[in-house]
């Protein structure tokens, strides 16, 4: 099955090409190794955010998206969050190819949970004291950005030449200032104009899960984290059609909690990871036959402890091989067999030389591979560099 985005990256890269890295500039470093990659932080474009409140609002709990087609090899569109301390609602951009972070839409205001801020949840994108004052219109939901966090194409919805930075909704913590909220959230990437929400109230869904873009359909899937679950969730973005995907009871439930997710579009299938301290659990589903699959794996898994989830996990469609990775000096393949349903997947490892920053919480949508470079980036702090490293295929 074609894969509709492959095209995006064609072309080499301009600029300077090291001796064995054909049609790669000289700072991509060679496989095997992991290097810092950024010429700055995202500490250097802040606003006024003190060092507390970006510990929060980025390390803890912000999430990113990878837009494609925005920059030459792509750009990390982070959305930051908040949990107990501090929540905010800021846009950065680090283009993949200068190296460099900006800010797109600075904080409208960070928002104290001592202030006992809530959604509101008739409208699913305004801050409300729980006293009825203090409204602020034009800023989604922040918290747990980190999940449920997701790029739409330019193309599917109107406007958005950049495409747009969406999330389905909102997860239903119980903290003040992270009630749940039941709209979907949109921002048109480059416009630096507010948020925007809208569309069919979907039902409140759990923080610790994923979204993703379903380019065959042209729709965002998402998970339910916080509980056993035999159902899949989908939104269209333009028309904002919602439906479900259940699975026969004799297919058991995902487990709850901390989940990543991806389309293998060759195989047009969905994939489910979820990593805990006594291993991963992987889920293939089949999106038409509305069946779900828990495939046998050969060769040694990495093992534990991933409190939390703290490991990054990422699809390479190119490769089909899931890829995990937890700031250590070895990287981790799954690889699809020919049937990625019932077959056998296989575990390999790769040695890596370099010093990696150790994850201090859920990388989730942090860590990524640029198809464009042939390499993996993960940042992981506000204020240390983008860290990067290269593999050879499984």
């Amino acid at each position: 099955m074609a894969t509709p985005s492959d095209d995006v990256y064609a072309c080499p890269l301009n600029g300077a090409v090291a001796a064995g890295r054909s049609l790669l500039p000289d700072w991509v470093p060679a496989i095997g190794e992991i290097v810092d990659v950024s010429l700055n932080t995202l500490w250097d474009v802040r606003s006024t955010e003190a060092n507390a409140a970006m510990q929060q609002q980025v390390d803890a709990w912000a999430g990113a998206s990878f837009a494609k087609t925005h920059g030459e090899a792509g750009s990390l569109i982070f959305h930051t969050g908040g949990h107990t301390y501090f929540d905010s609602n800021a846009v950065y951009i680090y283009d993949i190819a200068s190296r460099k972070w900006s800010q797109e839409r600075p904080p409208a205001k960070q928002f104290l949970d001592a202030e006992n801020y809530i959604g509101d949840v008739v409208t699913g994108w305004m801050w409300a004291s729980a006293g009825g004052i203090g409204l602020q219109v034009g800023e989604p939901f922040a918290a747990h950005t980190y999940a449920w966090l997701t790029w739409i194409p330019p193309g599917v919805l109107p406007g958005g030449a950049n495409g747009f930075l969406y999330t389905p909704g909102r997860g239903s913590m119980s903290q003040p200032g992270q009630k749940g909220t039941q709209q979907p959230h949109k921002y048109a990437i480059g416009s630096k104009e507010p948020w925007t929400f809208g569309g069919s109230p979907l039902s409140i869904r759990p923080a610790h899960s994923f979204a993703f873009f379903d380019e065959l359909r042209r729709r965002v899937v998402y998970g339910y984290g916080d509980a056993i679950s035999r159902n899949l969730y989908w939104v269209d973005p333009s028309t904002s059609a919602a439906g479900t995907i259940t699975w026969p009871v004799e297919d058991a439930g995902m487990q709850p909690y901390y989940h990543v997710g991806f389309h293998a579009l060759a195989d047009d299938l969905y994939l489910s990871v979820r990593l805990t301290a006594s291993g991963l659990e992987f889920n293939v589903i089949d999106p038409v036959a509305g069946r779900r699959y828990r495939p046998p794996t050969l060769g040694t898994a990495p093992t534990g402890p991933y409190p939390l989830g703290d490991c990054g996990v990422e699809w390479v469609e190119k490769w089909r091989s899931m890829v995990c990775f937890a700031g250590t000096d070895t990287v981790w393949t799954l690889t699809a067999p020919a049937d990625p349903r019932t077959g056998a997947w296989q575990w390999s490892s790769q040695p890596l030389a370099g010093t990696a920053r150790q994850f201090v919480t859920p990388p989730f949508t942090k860590f990524r591979y640029i198809p464009r470079l042939d390499m993996f980036i993960w940042p992981m702090t506000h204020n240390t560099p983008v860290q990067g490293f290269r593999i050879f295929p499984p």
